[in-house]
């Protein structure tokens, strides 16, 4: 596991109501602040929908709180030339660190 400072941009897409009621993107993104966080990497084996062994790539990192807006899944991160999704996100005891996981770079 490495740990190692870098700059991810916290993000989150527009989205509007389809015909449906359901939620569609629009494809409008918000950069909603640009943070240094200290990232942990490790691997995560699991098997495909063929059986086959494939291992991803996950990224750990603690963020503080930001008051102007509540940290949810449908928020996702820009990190080097991609996009890291949400897998798993905890507020701590004190309210002020949120603990995030995400999956890949997509």
């Amino acid at each position: 596991m490495r740990l190692y400072p870098e700059l991810v941009q916290v993000c989150i897409q527009a989205t509007t109501k389809d015909a449906a009621g359901g939620n569609k993107s629009n494809g409008a993104e918000t950069v909603l602040e640009t943070v240094k966080v200290n990232i942990s990497e490790r691997m995560l084996k699991r098997t495909d929908e063929t059986g086959k062994l494939v291992f991803n790539k996950i990224f750990d990192f603690e963020l503080w709180v930001n008051p102007a807006y509540t940290l949810t899944v449908a928020h996702y991160f820009r990190y080097k030339s991609g996009v890291l999704k949400i897998n798993a996100l905890k507020l701590d005891e004190r309210n002020i660190k949120y603990h995030v996981s995400t999956e890949g770079i997509q």
